[in-house]
């Protein structure tokens, strides 16, 4: 959720989205870069939590890294959370 405009995304984990917001682009840098493998097992960039966060900072009033909350991921067949990985939690900080 942008903390200015009160805008979320939902997404699902998937493919590295075709166009994707300079400033995360930058994030996906530092972890390898977009589309590389890390130690925890995930894609940086087809993570929900990517996805999302890029949706929202691809709209105008275009919000900055830090002015987005993401909040748990859930399992939605077995309604479980799911906790966020490390590419997320390098890019986007601790589950709230």
């Amino acid at each position: 959720m942008d903390k200015n405009t009160g805008k979320y995304a939902l997404n699902t984990n998937g493919n590295i989205p075709e166009k994707v917001a300079p400033e995360l682009k930058n994030m996906a840098d530092k972890l390898g870069g977009l589309g590389t493998k890390t130690k925890c097992g995930n894609i940086v960039g087809c993570c929900a939590e990517f996805r999302a966060a890029n949706d929202l900072m691809l709209k105008k009033p275009r919000p900055k890294a830090k002015d987005i909350n993401i909040s748990g991921a859930w399992r939605p067949r077995k309604l479980k959370q799911v906790k966020r990985c490390d590419n997320c939690k390098a890019m986007f900080g601790p589950e709230l």
